[in-house]
């Protein structure tokens, strides 16, 4: 085969073959799997021009099954395949297609214009049931100053959009989208295009060779060399603390979290001498590569520790029992900085602050800039200033709790830890989760899935999970509820110390089950608010 030199692809003609039934995937290819922070995180390259990876595609048809896109309309002619870069060509057509699927993406241009220069704190999604109940159309969208990614990127949807607009505020915004936001309009991503008659033998070396695990240049490596003519050797520091620090390791966290607390712990520190502008700006890697090598040698000792520190306690207090069901890693920054405080009611602060981020899924979209906010924040309120916006927004909204899990996965880690902090137990064995190793134990549904879909029912809804030990989670995968309850072994205190009623899952009765495990949530999760709001 000669060699295979890449070529561009356009991002409008990724979205066009698309949807005209022409860009397919092998069947073989797992799922769509992105959360929407990632959709965002790549959103943010393409606006900015940044690389995105090489694409690599199959001409096509081809002699093995295949299908669409997630949510993309039925293939009609597949041309193309996507063998390599599925979750980035799906990411984009969720984000600039025309499909109706149950989210959308937009861009806060007001937020965007405050900070000057975009992130992922500036490109947002949202149900799109809620979105358009509250924008339904173009006008009430550019009052708000937002404005869809689909809208950005076509310029006569743009058009109409500024036009809302008044004459001063045209240019203003144009400014921004073409500053800011270019790449939508006109990115092209490299691609590599495999012959329709490549041959099986030399397909299947190719994918062996895709699917080999690499090692990337990270932001902590080059932090290493950085420091190391300073007389500071960051890898053999972090290796120790590793070593000493068993925790950092069973919680799978990565040197760079160190860092970025240091930089966070730096940007307090500024704050309180009032330094402006300051040195270091923020918590995302490009501003960790600008902590000066002074401060990164004076305050590792310090950061590891509070590190370690911050572990302990959301375990003990707030059943996260791996890190796996963390809410979100970002949230331990601040809560860091509050335990670090040393003020008497530290602890009690963190708490409220742990269940209120997590309940308002605080950090779902935009957690570096919220993690600045916060610990800048809940730094003055220990000090006697005002209450944080985050303990103040915390809300419980029942209508998540049947909404979908991959658009909640904060939440519904959120309700995991505090199932297990409050004596959850394993179905089977009646064993206390909270005494039991993270590591046995995973989110296991009451419904199998398979049974919902069948009957057109959200097959990942929220209140569906519980939590139980992987033997166990094993032993009753696929089975119905009422087959469940039917075991000799099945404790009816344990499914109720889910806040699970047995008595409709003796009748597979989806409807009761739901309504009543709703209410029983949302009371508890109220609870928990209310807690956080007489802090």
């Amino acid at each position: 085969m000669k060699k295979q030199v890449p070529d561009l692809m356009d991002i409008s003609e990724m979205i066009e073959l698309t949807e005209n039934g022409r860009l397919a995937i092998p069947e073989f290819q797992r799922p769509f799997v992105w959360k929407p922070p990632q959709v965002s995180d790549l959103l943010v390259s393409v606006a900015r021009r940044w690389p995105i990876g090489t694409l690599l595609l199959l001409e096509g048809p081809q002699d093995f099954a295949v299908r669409s896109l997630a949510e993309a309309p039925e293939l009609t002619n597949a041309t193309l395949l996507v063998l390599d870069g599925q979750q980035r060509t799906t990411a984009l057509y969720r984000a600039l297609g025309d499909h109706v699927g149950d989210e959308v993406y937009y861009v806060d241009f007001e937020a965007l214009a405050e900070d000057g220069e975009l992130s992922d704190d500036h490109i947002k999604v949202r149900r799109r049931d809620t979105f358009f109940r509250r924008y339904p159309d173009v006008e009430a969208r550019a009052r708000a100053g937002i404005a869809l990614i689909r809208e950005v990127a076509d310029p006569d949807h743009f058009l109409k959009w500024l036009q809302q607009h008044a004459e001063g505020e045209q240019t203003r915004l144009s400014a921004i989208r073409n500053s800011q936001l270019g790449g939508l309009q006109d990115y092209s991503v490299p691609a590599v295009r495999l012959p329709k008659d490549i041959g099986f033998e030399v397909l299947a070396k190719i994918f062996e060779t895709i699917n080999r695990t690499g090692e990337r240049l990270a932001t902590f490596d080059l932090m290493v060399a950085r420091l190391y003519p300073h007389e500071f050797d960051l890898r053999a520091e972090w290796k120790a603390a590793l070593d000493e620090n068993r925790a950092l390791e069973r919680f799978e966290v990565k040197g760079m979290e160190i860092l970025r607390l240091i930089a966070l712990r730096a940007i307090l520190c500024e704050i309180r001498e009032g330094a402006t502008p300051r040195q270091v700006k923020g918590i995302r890697q490009g501003d960790v590569l600008g902590i000066g090598p002074d401060i990164v040698k004076r305050d590792w000792g310090n950061a590891v520790e509070a590190y370690v520190k911050v572990l302990s306690f959301v375990e003990s207090k707030c059943g996260v029992v791996t890190s796996d069901f963390l809410p979100a890693p970002t949230m331990l920054l601040p809560l860091a900085t509050i335990l670090a405080s040393g003020k008497r009611k530290a602890g009690a602060v963190a708490e409220h602050f742990f269940w209120a981020a997590g309940i308002s899924q605080a950090y779902a979209q935009g957690a570096n800039t919220q993690a600045v906010k916060d610990a800048r924040d809940f730094d003055g309120y220990l000090s006697g200033g005002p209450t944080p916006d985050t303990l103040q927004r915390a809300e419980v909204d029942e209508e998540l709790l049947m909404d979908s899990r991959r658009r909640n996965e904060v939440l519904l880690r959120t309700l995991s830890c505090l199932l297990i902090r409050d004596g959850a137990r394993d179905w089977l064995s009646g064993e206390l989760l909270s005494d039991l190793s993270g590591e046995d134990l995973v989110e296991s549904p009451v419904f199998p899935e398979a049974w919902l879909r069948q009957r057109g029912i959200v097959a990942d809804a929220l209140l569906n999970w519980t939590v139980q030990k992987i033997e166990t989670a094993d032993e009753i995968d696929g089975m119905e509820p009422a087959d469940v309850l039917g075991r000799r072994d099945t404790k009816a205190t344990a499914v109720k110390s889910q806040l699970v009623s047995p008595d409709p899952l003796k009748k597979n009765d989806w409807g009761s089950f739901a309504e009543l495990r709703r209410k029983a949530l949302r009371r508890h999760l109220e609870e928990v608010v209310q807690s956080v709001r007489d802090q």
